[in-house]
């Protein structure tokens, strides 16, 4: 309903999370905010809420693109495992059969 204030601390910094708290800029919270205005206490509480919320997303997004790097690779290393598999084989095949046409022997 309202915005998105996880990355607000990031963004703004400890004063501006403080301003934000005072004035209360976002239209969905005038009309309940306007008559009973946010305490000091409550202000303090909130900005050190956000300022949590905002390190525990950046943690969350790095383990989340850990994961798909890692995940990733994976993938890319099973693909080219599938792809390169039988490459070998198909050149010691030609190799042997080349050798045996002009009569020699493999040991």
């Amino acid at each position: 309903m309202g915005p998105d204030l996880t990355g607000a601390f990031t963004k703004y910094g400890a004063t501006g999370v403080n301003s934000l708290l005072v004035t209360l800029p976002f239209p969905t919270m005038k009309p309940i905010f306007d008559h009973h205005p946010l305490t000091l206490q409550e202000q303090q509480d909130l900005a050190a809420f956000l300022q949590k919320a905002g390190v525990e997303s950046l943690i969350s997004r790095g383990v989340q693109i850990g994961l798909a790097a890692t995940g990733g690779l994976l993938i890319f290393i099973i693909l080219v495992w599938i792809i390169w598999q039988n490459r070998l084989v198909t050149v010691r095949k030609g190799l042997v059969e080349r050798v045996e046409n002009i009569g020699g022997t493999l040991k």
